[in-house]
């Protein structure tokens, strides 16, 4: 049996948000500890390292020096090895520094001077046990004011010959000033019983002398409340065996004992003298080193006897079993005699074995065996266990326990007779077992010894997560190692000490925890009570009194005008009340900060820091009082006056409503056009809000119908393919020709002149085509004849060739929009000169009647056939329309061919003649060629690109036959090469309708706003529109039974000790039953190998910038314009995606939208530094949210420039000079343009119902338009997005003061060099602000280094990394103002990179990119790749905790950064029940807060702040660019469809929020939940969780199958 599965994607979950705050008695404990020596003693779980965590930092202003120079370093040691570890790993997570740790394993005793000045040199934090400090103290290696801060943890073993004692009794001189700081961490303060509670303080003394340290006392015990472990107590008498059970353990132990080849040792020594049995007792490890094998072969025999007497024959066979394992080990490593005598012993280890089984022969069963042959003591914890175990069976309850054992072996027998009991009994479904040892001592120096200690590590992290949950475990879980909060604890064996006791007990710390323990002869039962009340005196020495109260209590002190008193005695109660009033922050607390200061005559001063969100951040000092409470209350009085004096407090003392005033904002600044519910406000920030608006024609659009005699413009059309020639092609060849053509063109005729247009692309079915319009390019005048002409011919276009004519439509060339005349052209050569005119003769052609085919071919010809118009005269079956629909161009006439060719198409006709006759029942003649065929196609809206729909699918004919065809009578007038233009044009005049109301929309900006020019300047043409296609990013979604696997491997510091882990091996100590002799044998031999060991630091524990990286410039943020946006660009800012056409707003409106929240975020922050984060971000969220964009459109008019509508002009689209009556626009306009009401005033038939979304809409015929409020708030952030790429994000900031947006002091603010701020009132008289910086930000060069950026002011850097928990800076203010900008400040920069550099990637693509890299996790995840978590300053333990987990998860990620670490959960496999793990949000605040610090500090220069984050971020970029990362929710949905996936609410508070999901996927259902902060989490947690669960669920099912 293996140990348990790991899971690396683990974390610990999250507490309640009511545990988030600062404990205040750290920060009490560490002022003692920054003022002289201190003895720390707090329980277990109160967050002592963090204590020293943050002394650490005190202390590390000669860290960078090397020692030769005056240099300290930092040392933390330790008793234990496993301790050592610990520590080291938790402070090389969180440390700036270079962190080194040192073990026995390393062979650090021969280690020269030389090696160990190196390790000073090149570490600055230093962890080993205190035995190799003690040794290189005695060397004389280094000295003690080599070191700044000597942190001692589990300092209560500081006695009389402890390395500890000793340590500080040789080398510590507290008579020297240069001595270290004395730091010593405990959770008890004694490790024996003593008599009373005068010993016990002598005890004390001693330690403290010992030391030479105090121990810290805290001033209120209501801090220390819960942290105490209080657990019920039960002692239980172990029952004795029977005598049955005691006459097998005589027969058993003669034989066991009868070992004649060890009592001829050298030493002489009984196998029972006094020195082993002494030995024995204290038995914990096999020393093979000492007294030589046969004393070692000895202690097998008794460890083997010991289990056989107490615990029976069962569990005797295990330990046997388990020994003769590790002789086996034990035989690699040796030779000549020792391995003949090992043989031996393995033979007589044989036998026994062989006598145990016989002795428990009746039963077979390791069950049964189990059962009758282990001692009623086992039978009785089993009991207990099963008691207390199944009462959490529930999904609210979890198991966490531990059963202490004195002996390894006895842990594995334990472990091993679990697992056997799990099989058999229900109550222990819940167990999911495991064992923690020590490091084996005996196999020291050894492959095996890396082993054990990588065990113990992953054992202990097991258990923290909550894979395991029963551990059976030695003392190495009693002390500082880091374990979850248990609810069984059990002490099997007897408690020796009242460490022992005080140290278990502390583990039970659950609320409803239970402390068990197994009393073999009442002596425990009699020690308690004195246990008991030894431990309550160490509880009241962590407090002290406060005296007696010498000042008046209720005495006021302070009155307002209404009458409220300030006391002594109310004071805190009223400060405390001010501070929960405050604004809340995560991990911050709204608890203020105490300094105390000893005065003269022992008298106390205490000094106080108010929480953020207060105006006042000085310290406030109260008066010199004798006891520390009245101080306390003095100070409050203090600040409770001036809170009240700047209208913080009323004047009945209570606080004022904290609400963001933005009055002045809506007066004054911005939201000018805002509307509120209560003014008439009603715009919706959803899509579905829609209003009917009228449409603003541009005024060259506005009656421009040419006049008779009057100045007319001419605007020509040019039509360039945008496909080749191909001579393979003949269709495609003759369509070609055709279309660039200019000898049939055609063109516009205007009253008005038209400005400069851009060129655009139309999608005819045969391929892109440019088109070009040559505006004004001549001036005529008509005659009144001329222009009936013209007329003529524009309602033949638009009426026969395009067949657009409504029976509400009348003609009006008079006055209207949109009235151009479209005219033929023809180019013509005067004087060597081609020039292009109308072509009059095609005005002046009479219509003709059809004529067949076939006739003509016989008069004129077969090749005067081609470039023919035809229809064919039969029809292609009985459900088709008549042939004459569908018209075609004759693209070649084929002579080689006649209708007796062969078919083509298939095998079911033999000729044209019998497909014709078969099919249609037409008999043609022999004699007549074939034409080649090209349809006209029916589809007239050739704005996008896209399959033909209106080509006829079924007729699949390339050929004609002339004799069933026929020359339609208007290809006369409409030559094909004039048709095919023809067909173009309803395309050409919307796009020409829209550029003309974009230019006059742009016209207007410009002016108004002098950003570019109102005309284009002479010379210059517009780019022509770029019609981009997106670039495809396929992101695959799985099949129902395949799932992508995650990227990430474990990583292993290389620097650690280099090891095999052995993870292929059978671990015996997990396999006692089962493991066979080869297994052994393959253990052995590489378990036995010499351990090579390497240095251990942190160095390469995080990341190092890569300056090889180039950054791509962002033109944005250089661009400058002097004509502004090109025309085709506000064109595509004013189309909707609901119109339909070949570019929209979409990418644009990203890039405004991200501009627009970058530019409010200056704006605010510039303007408003009385403003907290959590007020800009409200204020913010309303300047870009919808509905202000909404209003601030409206004042512009936009609804009538605006493009929304899909263009349809067979069905909602009016030709030029077609109009409806004014009777019928008045009708409509009466009843609110009401859908319905305008159907029935144009005589339009109803067939569905007015309220379904599929209704065409028809209010284009009155010129009106339907827009969603949603519509128009896009649309600004577009324009917006238009004028940041063309003319860059300076100059846009007029556009913003020009919609009302933000002020116009906005474009100043952008590049205005900031002004630092900082509370100069605190620094002390003297201090440089420089120094001060450095004090708070220790090791600044390597983080100016990681960001390859010299700060020019670091007090931008150290408001940057200060939390808002963190009391001790009180020069600046926190990081949460500089996080809101450094967001908006990064969010802005991606975006533009991704919009420049990352190709054409669609909208959707844009947003999942962004979003997938500018969120919290990811930032997070790099801040503690590049290691900037080591320097943020804070007080909050529980964070301190949170982000190490997260460390810790991401170092065994290799720091990458993908799906699992974006969507990481933790599982519950038992009750199915997985929780969104959430990344400490205050990392990702602080990687905004950092870019914010690079980017003020810089002169807000983006181009710098870009320089310095790209390089950090390029990688994930450029993946999420390749593969955009997937929501789990949004695969499962996905994956296995909507109508299969259902969700349901199970909880739901402000804290936490549960899910159940239910799936339905063949004919399984699966069902599980998911839990998270947010509803979104906790779905994106069970969807994770549940494809998990089908996966491992289909992977079983396909390898049954094979």
């Amino acid at each position: 049996m293996d140990p348990p599965d790991e899971d690396p994607s683990d974390n610990d979950q999250r507490p309640a948000l009511d545990d988030l705050v600062p404990r205040n008695y750290q920060l009490e404990m560490l002022e003692a500890v920054l003022r002289e020596n201190s003895i720390v003693y707090l329980p277990t779980g109160a967050g002592k390292t963090f204590i020293a965590y943050l002394a650490m930092k005190h202390f590390s202003d000669k860290l960078d020096m090397p020692i030769s120079a005056g240099g300290k370093r930092i040392f933390f040691v330790a008793s234990m090895v496993a301790l050592v570890i610990q520590q080291y790993n938790v402070i090389q997570r969180q440390s700036p520094f270079t962190v080194g740790m040192f073990n026995g394993a390393m062979n650090v005793d021969s280690w020269t001077k030389e090696h160990w000045l190196e390790q000073l040199e090149s570490n600055e934090i230093l962890v080993m046990s205190t035995q190799i400090l003690l040794n290189i103290m005695d060397k004389g290696y280094m000295k003690m004011s080599n070191i700044s801060l000597l942190v001692i943890d589990e300092c209560h073993h500081a006695t009389k010959g402890h390395p500890m004692s000793q340590l500080m009794k040789y080398h510590y001189n507290e008579n020297d000033a240069d001595m270290p700081r004395i730091m010593g961490l405990t959770a008890t303060l004694t490790k024996t019983c003593v008599s009373d509670e005068s010993a016990l303080n002598m005890r004390l003394q001693e330690l403290e002398l010992n030391l030479h340290s105090k121990i810290v006392k805290h001033d209120n015990d209501d801090d220390l409340k819960g942290l105490y472990a209080n657990p019920d107590i039960r002692v239980y008498q172990s029952p004795a065996s029977d005598a049955a059970a005691e006459e097998r353990a005589k027969k058993i132990e003669k034989i066991l004992t009868n070992v004649p080849f060890l009592l001829q040792n050298k030493e002489g020594l009984d196998l029972f003298s006094l020195e082993i049995q002494k030995e024995y007792k204290e038995l914990g490890y096999l020393l093979t080193k000492k007294g030589g094998i046969n004393h070692d072969l000895q202690l097998v025999i008794l460890d083997i006897l010991h289990h056989l007497n107490n615990l029976d024959v069962f569990p005797a066979k295990l330990a046997l079993k388990y020994h003769l394992a590790r002789l086996k080990v034990l035989r690699k490593t040796v030779d000549g005699k020792k391995f003949e005598l090992l043989n031996k012993m393995l033979e007589h280890l044989a036998l026994v074995q062989e006598e145990m089984e016989e002795a428990m022969s009746p039963y077979k069963d390791n069950m049964l065996q189990m059962f009758h042959y282990s001692c009623p003591k086992v039978h009785f914890l089993f009991t207990v266990l099963a008691e207390e175990t199944f009462k959490y069976k529930e999904d609210d309850f979890r198991l966490c326990g531990i059963v202490f054992t004195q002996r390894r072996v006895t842990a594995i027998i334990l472990y091993h007779l679990m697992k056997i009991a799990m099989e058999h009994d229900q109550r222990f479904a819940q167990v999911k077992p495991d064992v923690i040892l020590g490091c084996n001592k005996s196999v020291f120096g050894t492959m095996e010894y890396a082993w054990d200690s990588s065990k113990l590590r992953k054992s202990v992290a097991r258990f923290n997560k909550g894979i395991t949950n029963l551990c059976f475990a030695t003392n190495v879980l009693e002390e500082g190692i880091d374990i979850p909060r248990c609810n069984i604890v059990v002490r099997f064996d007897r408690i020796t000490t009242m460490t022992s006791f005080i140290q278990s007990k502390g583990r039970a710390r659950d609320q409803k925890a239970t402390f068990i323990v197994l009393d073999d002869n009442c002596e425990f039962d009699q020690k308690l009570p004195h246990y008991m009340e030894i431990e309550k005196v160490l509880k009241t020495i962590q407090t002290e009194s406060d005296g007696a109260e010498s000042l008046d209590s209720e005495k006021p002190l302070y009155r307002t005008v209404n009458g409220a008193i300030v006391t002594l005695q109310n004071s805190t109660r009223l400060l405390l009340r001010y501070c929960a009033s405050l604004t809340r922050r995560r991990l911050a607390g709204c608890e203020p900060h105490w300094f105390f200061k000893s005065g003269p005559d022992k008298t106390v001063q205490v000094s106080l820091v108010l929480p953020a969100g207060s105006p006042h951040r000085n310290p406030i000092k109260g008066a010199w009082l004798k006891t520390l409470k009245q101080a306390k209350s003095s100070c409050c009085v203090e600040v409770l006056k001036l809170l009240h004096s700047s209208d913080e407090l009323d004047d009945w003392l209570l606080p004022k409503r904290r609400t963001i005033e933005i009055a002045e904002l809506n007066s004054k600044e911005v939201f000018k056009h805002y509307k509120g519910n209560d003014e008439g406000g009603q715009a919706s920030d959803g899509a579905g809000n829609l209003r009917i608006h009228p449409i603003l024609f541009p005024e060259t659009l506005r009656d421009i119908a040419p006049v008779a005699g009057k100045e007319v413009y001419l605007h020509l059309l040019n039509f360039e393919p945008g496909f080749g020639c191909p001579v393979s092609n003949e269709q495609r060849g003759y369509l070609f020709d055709v279309t660039k053509s200019k000898t049939h063109g055609l063109a516009f005729l205007t009253s008005k002149p038209w400005p400069r247009l851009c060129k655009f692309p139309v999608y005819p079915n045969y391929g892109e085509i440019t088109v070009e319009v040559v505006t004004n390019a001549d001036t005529i005048k008509l005659s009144q004849e001329e222009l009936e002409k013209v007329r003529q011919f524009n309602q033949m276009l638009f009426e026969q060739i395009l067949e657009l004519k409504h029976n509400f439509l009348y003609l009006n060339y008079e006055s209207g929009n949109c009235n151009m005349l479209v005219a033929p052209t023809h180019q013509k050569v005067q004087g060597g000169i081609a020039k292009t005119v109308i072509d009059w003769s095609v005005l002046r052609s009479e219509i003709g009647v059809d004529l067949n085919c076939l006739e003509v071919c016989r008069k004129d010809g077969s090749q005067s056939l081609l470039g023919r118009v035809i229809v064919a005269t039969h029809k292609e079956d009985k459900k088709d329309k008549p042939a004459n629909s569908w018209k075609y161009i004759v693209t070649k006439v084929r002579d080689d061919m006649s209708p007796l060719s062969a078919f083509e198409d298939n095998g079911a006709y033999k000729d044209y003649a019998q497909y014709f006759k078969d099919k249609y029942e037409k008999i043609v003649t022999d004699k007549q060629p074939l034409l080649a065929v090209r349809p006209i196609s029916l589809k007239l809206n050739m704005l996008t690109q896209g399959r033909d729909n209106a080509t006829p699918r079924k007729c699949s004919r390339t050929f004609l036959i002339p004799e069933l065809c026929s020359i339609v009578a208007i290809n006369q007038i409409f030559s094909s090469k004039l048709w095919l233009k023809a067909c173009m044009m309803p395309a050409v005049i919307n796009r020409i309708c829209w550029l003309l109301t974009a230019d006059e929309f742009r016209r207007t900006i410009n002016k108004e706003t002098k950003i570019g020019v109102e005309e284009l300047p002479e010379g210059m043409s517009w780019e022509p529109m770029d019609v981009k296609t997106f670039d495809i990013k396929y992101v695959t979604l799985p099949k129902a039974n395949k799932f992508r696997k995650s990227q990430w491997k474990p990583h292993f510091n290389k620097n650690k000790i280099k090891e095999e882990d052995g993870s292929h091996l059978i671990d015996f100590h997990y396999n006692l039953l089962t493991v066979t002799d080869n297994q052994i044998e393959a253990y052995a031999e590489l378990a036995s190998k010499t351990l090579e060991t390497s240095l251990v630091n942190s160095q390469g524990a995080f990341m190092e910038r890569d300056n090889q990286i180039e950054v791509k410039p962002l033109s944005f943020l250089t661009v400058r314009s002097d004509i502004g946006p090109q025309l085709h660009c506000i064109y595509k800012a004013l189309a909707t995606t609901s119109a339909n056409d070949a570019v929209d707003m979409e990418r644009l409106e990203i890039l405004g939208d991200s501009y627009l929240k970058y530019a409010s975020a200056v704006y605010l922050y510039e303007t408003h530094d009385n403003f907290s984060e959590g007020a800009m971000t409200e204020i913010k969220s309303k300047i870009v949210g919808n509905r202000n964009l909404y209003y601030c459109a409206l004042k512009k008019d936009i609804q009538r420039f605006v493009h929304t509508h899909r263009f349809s002009p067979r069905t909602e689209w009016k030709p030029p000079n077609y109009e409806v009556s004014a009777q019928v626009k008045e009708a409509a306009k009466k009843q609110n343009f009401k859908q319905s009401a305008l159907m029935e005033q144009l005589g339009v038939e109803i067939h569905e119902p007015t309220h379904t979304k599929h209704m065409r809409s028809y209010y284009l015929f009155v010129d009106m338009h339907e827009c969603s409020d949603k519509a128009l708030s896009d649309t600004v952030e577009a324009l917006i997005g238009a004028y940041v790429e063309s003319c860059g994000y300076v100059a846009a900031a007029d556009l913003l003061a020009w919609f009302g947006i933000v002020p116009a002091s906005l474009k100043s603010l952008l590049t205005k060099p900031p002004v630092f701020t900082f509370y100069q009132d605190c620094l002390d008289p003297g201090v440089e602000l420089s120094s001060e910086i450095n004090r708070f930000v220790p090791n600044m060069k390597r983080l100016e280094e990681v960001l390859g950026y010299k700060f020019q002011n670091a007090g931008y850097l150290l408001e940057a990394l200060t939390h808002a928990s963190c009391m001790s800076n009180q020069i600046t203010a926190s990081n949460e103002r500089m996080e809101f900008l450094g967001d908006a400040v990064l969010d802005f920069l991606t975006t533009c990179h991704i919009y420049e550099h990352c190709g054409n990637l669609s909208p959707g693509v844009v947003t999942d990119v962004r979003s997938s890299i500018v969120n919290n996790n990811v930032f997070g995840s790099f801040v503690v790749r590049y290691g900037l978590h080591t320097f943020l300053l804070h007080n909050s333990s529980l964070l301190f905790g949170f982000i190490d987990n997260f460390v810790e998860h991401q170092q065994m990620n290799n720091h990458v950064i993908d799906d699992e670490s974006l969507f990481a959960i933790s599982e519950d496999n038992h009750v199915k029940v997985a929780k969104c793990v959430e990344i400490p949000k205050v990392l990702g605040d602080l990687w905004e807060s950092v870019a914010c610090a690079v980017y003020l500090d810089s002169g807000k220069d983006l181009v710098t702040t870009w320089n310095v984050f790209y390089p950090l971020m390029k990688n994930e970029i450029d993946r999420f660019v390749a593969k955009p990362p997937i929501q789990p929710f949004r695969l499962l949905l996905e994956t296995y469809g909507n109508k299969n996936c259902t969700f349901e609410v199970v909880d739901a508070t402000v804290e936490k929020h549960m899910v159940r999901l239910t799936v339905k996927y063949g004919p399984n259902i699966y069902t599980c939940h998911g839990m998270g902060g947010s509803l979104r989490y906790a779905r994106n947690a069970a969807s994770k969780y549940m494809l998990k669960i089908i996966e491992a669920d289909t992977s079983n099912e396909t390898n049954q199958k094979a």
